[in-house]
């Protein structure tokens, strides 16, 4: 259900500036700076909240996942998970089982931003009336295109509408501080209740121990808020489609967090993954980092049996958006490799299995350019639409690649994208691959067709020239970086 607006003439009182001291807790106050555009995070799809820019629900959410991110190789089970996650973040309490929040959070938005536009309406075509046609143009230097394609208007729209007309906004400029307090001991084992002690009758030591050889046997709540907000400040950030890069966020007044400088990153990443990831496989479905597996393009590649999962890459970047429009770019182009460039024909092969499986297919392009029928590009997130422009000379209309799964059709992307800034004003693009689950076995569909494939075999691989011999399509693209 979506949420009602306020009546903008209602006068909402100033909100306290820090958060109140309370004893036996320890508050962290921070300051951030958004180094990319905020996309949507409001009541309305693909809108700025325009009451509170910044939530702090949405920054729980993201300081929830990424402590799963890291933590998460501590558990053997999901229910030991939520029980842990319970015990930190806080879940709905009963008589025999309180379970009060370790950490409250607030949040106040030091600077609203303002408006800016990844597509403008122009003055296209002038027709044989001498009417100039209204034309839809990106504008990069707000965002990149191929990230911001959410926000297009369609044709229809265009062609329907005028020259200059209002088009979906980003937000950009917006600061925030957050103060996130934190209990400093974890509760007794006579606060958590009779329930919780008959499954885990050391409280939380059974909980957060650490692995053998940690300096300290049990983790301490400022330890896992610490892991949290690292991995939340590096990889995340606010709002939507943050693994494409929006809404990336930078801590403000306190250089020592960040790395020092673009050659420093590389260590710094290694560095504190080792501080805050924990080795061990999450329990299943769970996202999450890894400890090892950092690379730079500077260094030689790996062999394949070893695999990637972060890629620092390190140029005379000063401008966020410039490293940020780097990566999309890099994406773009390994996602939608042709036989001409940028022209001709998919050198992937969805485009043939799609004409195949429908009985559609235009003459020009009955004869495929790949020889086998799978889906690979969904391991790198779902749903995908596959546009055909010539469906008027028989090719298909418009396809949806989906989950298989009742409710559950989406999958989110395990790349992320995203740049991160350096203390000296350097910045560095980064690269990142999540352990995820993946798609199960008859878990793939074309949305009006039956079950497909995602996976290439070993012997199929050499058909699909973009994977360069890889049957792995995520380690396929972060090679490219090389």
């Amino acid at each position: 259900m979506s949420r009602c607006l306020p009546d903008p003439t209602i006068k909402i009182p100033d909100v306290p500036q820090t958060a109140p001291r309370r004893s036996g807790w320890q508050t962290w106050p921070l300051e951030y700076e958004l180094l990319t555009p905020l996309f949507g995070g409001g009541p309305q799809p693909r809108k700025a909240d325009p009451v509170t820019v910044v939530r702090g629900a949405t920054l729980r959410g993201q300081l929830r996942f990424w402590w799963r991110a890291c933590r998460a190789g501590r558990y053997a089970d999901l229910t030991q998970l939520k029980a842990a996650e319970d015990l930190l973040w806080g879940a709905p309490s009963r008589p025999d089982q309180p379970r009060p929040a370790r950490v409250q959070l607030s949040v106040v938005c030091t600077n609203t931003g303002r408006e800016t536009h990844p597509f403008e309406v122009v003055r296209g075509k002038v027709n044989a009336r001498g009417d100039a046609r209204p034309k839809q143009e990106p504008r990069e230097d707000v965002a990149p295109a191929y990230a911001a394609f959410p926000l297009q208007l369609t044709d229809a729209q265009v062609s329907q509408g005028t020259i200059g007309m209002p088009t979906p906004a980003l937000r950009t400029g917006i600061k925030f501080r957050l103060d996130l307090s934190f209990a400093e001991k974890w509760p007794s084992n006579s606060d958590l209740g009779s329930e919780f002690l008959k499954t885990w009758p050391n409280g939380a030591e059974d909980l957060f121990r650490n692995p053998e050889g940690s300096a300290k046997p049990i983790a301490s709540p400022a330890d896992e808020v610490a892991a949290a907000l690292w991995a939340w400040e590096t990889f995340g950030g606010i709002g939507g489609r943050t693994r494409r890069g929006f809404g990336a966020v930078a801590r403000l007044h306190d250089p020592a967090v960040l790395p020092a400088t673009a050659t420093a990153a590389f260590d710094w990443l290694r560095r504190n993954l080792e501080t805050h990831v924990l080795r061990g496989k999450a329990p299943p479905q769970v996202p999450q980092l890894a400890q090892k597996g950092v690379w730079q393009p500077t260094d030689p590649l790996p062999k394949q049996t070893d695999l990637i999962r972060f890629v620092v890459i390190q140029r005379s970047w000063r401008r966020p958006h410039d490293a940020w429009k780097y990566l999309i770019e890099r994406l773009r182009s390994f996602r939608q490799q042709r036989t001409k460039g940028v022209t001709g024909r998919s050198l992937w092969p969805e485009a043939d299995s799609i004409r195949e499986a429908t009985g559609y297919a235009a003459a020009a392009f009955r004869q495929p350019v790949v020889a086998i029928r799978k889906y690979p590009r969904a391991a790198l997130g779902l749903p995908i639409v596959f546009h055909f422009k010539d469906e008027r000379e028989g090719d298909p209309p418009d396809v949806t690649l989906q989950r298989r799964v009742k409710g559950h059709d989406r999958l989110a992307s395990p790349i992320i994208l995203r740049p991160l800034a350096c203390a000296d004003g350097g910045v560095v693009a980064l690269v990142v691959a999540l352990r995820t689950p993946g798609l199960a076995a008859g878990e793939l569909e074309l949305a009006w067709g039956g079950p497909v494939s995602p996976t290439v075999e070993p012997t199929e691989v050499a058909a699909v020239e973009p994977l360069h011999g890889l049957a792995d399509v995520v380690q396929a693209f972060l090679r490219t970086f090389k």
